[in-house]
């Protein structure tokens, strides 16, 4: 037997363990499919791809070993892979298919190899507990930094963690990139950022705090969905009011009626105490933020 065909072992629902022979080269997409049972794994280093959906909802699957035979990891392969709590791609890995790892709540480190050239969309969205990025040295396309995975030519974050900090060289947060990380309390936006994308900070429910720059000229589509965090411009009402922002009230609506402040180093003048009530500067320290409080 060469082949393990096409939704071989889908939905059986008693299987736990299983080992996949030298011998096999080819496995089928979703054979594997909601084994909710399978708690162990060995796949053979004769296998050359993980297939579309191959260990979709295998929610009892906690540790995998990819072996450096494998190139390519499809869509969804891993999706609703619930108690995986680690995972290291491997440097013969090129390609991670789109919603590979989405929803798997368990994961909270991931290792990404060297030859990794491809990410496809989603493929980390909906993580919530995961805690660190790293990207191995040496790789072409993508690096991590301060927990957060960037394309290293666009300088977009692709998915961030609970713990990121973001670097002062990134240009954009990319589509959904922070999505549902709810133990992200606050986070500054760095002064090179000119775009927040869409989703960007959806789910991000435990969000009380974030600093935006005033260089940020858009911000996408259900970018705050279902956050209500203060908001700290680096500007001015009239800035703010020029930025593009999909405002609709499905999505941004909380965000939208988020407190918000901005930004004077020094003591707010008269006219601008009638723009706004919500002024804010940094303490001497340059990162703690402070509230100016009007004299009477």
């Amino acid at each position: 037997m060469t082949t393990i065909g096409y939704d071989a072992f889908a939905d059986c629902s008693s299987l736990t363990c299983i080992e996949i022979p030298d011998n096999v080269n080819d496995i089928g997409d979703q054979a594997f499919y909601d084994c909710k049972s399978l708690m162990s794994i060995t796949i053979s280093d004769s296998v050359t791809s993980i297939g579309k959906e191959m260990f979709y909802n295998c929610s009892s699957l906690t540790s995998l070993t990819i072996p450096d035979s494998v190139s390519s990891i499809g869509d969804g392969a891993f999706c609703k892979c619930s108690g995986l709590t680690g995972i290291t791609i491997p440097d013969s890995v090129t390609s991670i298919g789109g919603a590979a790892f989405r929803w798997c709540t368990g994961l909270k480190s991931v290792k990404i190899g060297k030859g990794v050239t491809s990410i496809g969309s989603y493929a980390f969205v909906s993580c919530i507990g995961l805690e660190h990025i790293t990207v191995v040295a040496g790789n072409s396309v993508y690096r991590s930094e301060q927990d957060c995975l960037i394309e290293t030519q666009s300088k977009i974050i692709i998915r961030g963690c609970n713990n990121s900090i973001l670097p002062d060289n990134v240009t954009k947060i990319g589509s959904y990139a922070f999505s549902d990380c709810s133990g992200l309390t606050s986070i500054e936006i760095p002064n090179s950022v000119t775009e927040i994308g869409d989703g960007a900070f959806s789910g991000c429910s435990g969000l009380t705090s974030i600093t935006i720059p005033d260089s940020v000229t858009s911000i996408g589509y259900a970018a705050f969905d279902d956050c209500s965090p203060n908001v700290y411009y680096k500007g001015t009402p009239s800035q703010w009011n020029s930025i593009q922002i999909n405002n609709d009230q499905n999505f941004n609506g909380q965000f939208m009626r988020a407190t918000k402040y901005y930004f004077s180093a020094q003591t707010p003048t008269a006219e601008q105490w009638q723009e706004s009530k919500n002024w804010w500067h940094y303490d001497e320290d340059g990162t703690t933020i402070v509230l100016w409080t009007k004299n009477a």
